[in-house]
This record gives C-alpha cells, structure tokens and sequence, in this order.
C-alpha cells in the first residue's frame, strides 16, 4: 500500500520538483522491497528443495532395490541395530559383496548432498560431518573385503553415528557461546556509545534566547 501524502511528504515533495518526483522515488522503494523479498522467497525454497534432496539421496542407499541383501543385515542410520544383527558372525557374501559396492556408491552422494547444506547452514559442523561419512565408507569397505562381520560393522556404524551426534552437538553449544558473546561485546559498545553520546550532550554549551512580548520576557534554552 502507498503511503498517504501527509504534510512531510508534501514537504518532500515540494523539495523533489514535484509530485511525479515523489511518486517515482516511492514506485523504486517499493520495487526495491518487492526483489528483495522475492529474493529472499527464491533462496528459502532452494534451501527446502536441497534438504529435501538430500534426505532422498540419504535415504537411498538402503532402500535401492540393488541393496535389497543387505536389508535384514545393516540398519538404516540413526536406527539402532537389533540384537539379532549386532551378533550377526556372518560376512559378506558376492551377492551382498555386489550390494554394498552400490551401497558404497549411493552413500557418496548423500554424503556430497548433505555436507553442502552443512557448510550453508552450519559450517561450524561442516567438517565433522565430512570425517563421519569418510570414517563410514572406511568401515564399508573393511565389510565388503571381508574383514568386518556384518555384527562388527554394526557395531562400528553405531558408534560413528554417537560420536558424530556427539561432536555436533558439542560444536553448535561452543558456536552458541561465541555468538552470545558476540552479542554481549555488541550490546556493550552500543550502551558504552550512548552514555558517552549522553555526556557529550550534557556538556555541550547552553545557549538561550530571550523574547520579550509586552511585560512578559520568554526564554529559550538550548
């Protein structure tokens, strides 16, 4: 909505050569307000859009159909293994030794997916997160040269994911002491400008001005 003409905008007005000055520069604050907020939509529905495909390329690896032999023995992160697949002794056969080269594969591109919202949205965890997807294609390839039991790997993908929540964790509270004192400082050399703004003001000469109207005088200090 256009603001109303009031005395100030008549003024600048009046100061601009005319009304059709005023209405230009009210037109151009407004356009300008209109891109930035479609600026700022565009950017919010790019960054729904890259989560959305990162949860699908995250979700993937486990549910491809090529994966489908490992479906009972691995699962699906942060799920907790069961007790039936934390003992599993077995390992790997070619079937499932195929699976997880997909396996392998698909969780490549999860991870790139999610370690670039990681570095737009929290780049304090951004690394963190790249050392757990290394850490965990380490443990995929332990399992498929069969060096790992399907109950060892599980075990181990369990404690990727503790230290890693773990790490995250630690990392955001340490950022949020940072910003808090970052604000603290800012808030403090906001009220330390006032008070010396205040004292300036104080101390700065009085001058006044007297007029006389009759038998009555009126001063004017300032």
């Amino acid at each position: 909505m256009r603001p109303i003409l009031t005395m100030a905008s008549l003024s600048l007005c009046l100061s601009l050569s005319g009304c059709a000055a005023y209405e230009r520069y009210v037109a151009e604050r407004e356009a300008a307000a209109a891109a930035e907020a479609a600026a700022r939509q565009a950017l919010y529905e790019q960054k729904r859009q890259q989560i959305s495909n990162a949860q699908a390329a995250c979700a993937l690896p486990y549910a491809d159909p090529k994966t489908e032999a490992l479906r009972t023995k691995i699962p699906v992160p942060p799920q907790e293994p069961s007790l039936r697949q934390l003992g599993d002794t077995a390992r790997p056969t070619a079937r499932q030794k195929q699976a997880l080269e997909v396996m392998d594969t698909l969780l490549a591109d999860c991870h790139v997916q999610q370690a670039a919202i990681e570095a737009l949205d929290r780049p304090v965890t951004h690394a963190a997160y790249v050392n757990y997807g290394q850490r965990l294609r380490s443990l995929v390839s332990t399992l498929w040269a069969g060096k790992l039991t399907f109950g060892q790997f599980n075990q181990g993908q369990q404690q990727l994911v503790a230290d890693y929540a773990q790490e995250r964790t630690a990392l955001l509270q340490q950022q949020e002491i940072v910003n808090a004192q970052y604000r603290a400082a800012r808030a403090a050399e906001a009220a330390q400008l006032a008070t010396e703004r205040a004292a300036a003001s104080a101390a700065a000469p009085k001058h006044t001005t007297c007029k006389q109207k009759g038998k009555e005088t009126r001063c004017t200090t300032y």
